[in-house]
């Protein structure tokens, strides 16, 4: 009778491409349960059904993004296991929304308030880890209080009259140059006057604007802060703004 050693050395493998099909297979249900279980997390926050469309576009337009870290993941060397950091006596952790002390880098943050005072405060308080400010917002829109080697003034206009002579940037244009910026390092962005660029370029330029910002803020490790009245907007703008923050204070 052939011991255990014979019977395990007759076994034939599978050939390569079956088992190449079994983790794609795997791999595919495994995204799959991801994406229903996002789905049903925003659904059970109360989400409208053009809500849960914005949010699942957001998240299709960050995939790419996704697949290439995981791939990075995987082609990376294995990590060693830090076993005194596993033994160690866990830490706790606070509950609740995002503090000046639990803020972590990638945060989008939006403050509503009448008047941008708190969230002025939160980023004079919090740029130093960033090393610099990038101000977005119209002019004569109040900056934060850093000092002004480390601020970046973009003076938004959004009304299409944005010229060199005025000063003026048009949203693409700011986009460009906080892009340029992000290319050499991080940064924390602070977004004024979201009323004013609803009104005048209107909430789906706006809303691509910020999603666009938080995405990029996101790879780099920065932070997007803005302040906004909701009594400045229309209730369905201003829900489609509040839905592209992580966060609202």
């Amino acid at each position: 009778m052939p011991s255990r050693e014979d019977r395990r050395g007759d076994r034939t493998e599978p050939p390569a491409d079956e088992v190449a099909a079994h983790a794609y297979a795997d791999g595919y249900g495994e995204g799959l349960r991801e994406g229903l279980r996002d789905v049903l997390q925003h659904a059970s926050r109360g989400h409208t059904a053009q809500e849960l469309r914005w949010l699942i576009e957001s998240r299709l337009a960050r995939v790419p993004e996704e697949v290439e870290l995981k791939r990075r993941a995987l082609l990376g060397p294995p990590r060693r296991v830090d076993w005194e950091a596993l033994l160690r006596p866990p830490v706790a952790r606070r509950s609740g929304p995002p503090t000046l002390e639990t803020t972590l880098e990638g945060t989008s943050l939006l403050f509503r308030e009448d008047r941008p005072a708190r969230a002025l405060s939160f980023v004079a308080a919090r740029w130093r880890p960033y090393g610099r400010v990038v101000h977005v917002g119209p002019p004569g829109d109040p900056s934060p209080d850093v000092p002004p080697e480390s601020l970046l003034r973009l003076p938004l206009d959004a009304s299409g009259r944005a010229s060199p002579e005025a000063g003026t940037l048009s949203p693409g244009e700011a986009a460009g140059r906080i892009d340029a910026l992000l290319a050499e390092g991080t940064a924390l962005v602070y977004v004024g006057g979201l009323a004013v660029q609803v009104r005048e370029e209107g909430i789906d330029a706006t809303q691509r604007f910020l999603e666009w910002l938080a995405r990029r803020l996101r790879q780099r490790s920065g932070l997007l802060v803005a302040s906004a009245d909701p009594a400045t907007f229309e209730e369905i703008d201003f829900r489609r703004i509040q839905a592209g923050f992580e966060s609202t204070r």
